[in-house]
């Protein structure tokens, strides 16, 4: 059940880039041809358009913070000792 809700964590960010491409991508073609009726009403285009960037922004500061993690965590794997202590870089 660890491994699935690590996965879940790690695909979501990238599934809700995606939706917001799509979003984004709707309000776009929305602007061009207003006749297209993907969304007709002008609050729900502001509505979208905030939704869409935060999102993004939202996944995009989630995804910079698990790799630093990651790299925190591989450095720190690389400077204990294999005895579980740490490692003298000078000597």
């Amino acid at each position: 059940m660890k491994r699935i809700w690590a996965l879940i964590k790690a695909l979501a960010p990238h599934v809700c880039i995606v939706c917001t491409g799509m979003m984004l991508t709707f309000l776009v073609i929305e602007t061009i041809n207003p006749y297209a009726g993907f969304i007709s009403h002008r609050y729900t285009k502001i509505v979208l358009w905030v939704w869409a960037l935060s999102a993004l922004l939202s996944a995009i500061l989630l995804i910079a913070a698990q790799r630093r993690e990651f790299r925190r965590s591989r450095s720190r794997a690389r400077h204990e000792a294999p005895d579980g202590g740490e490692r003298n870089e000078r000597s």
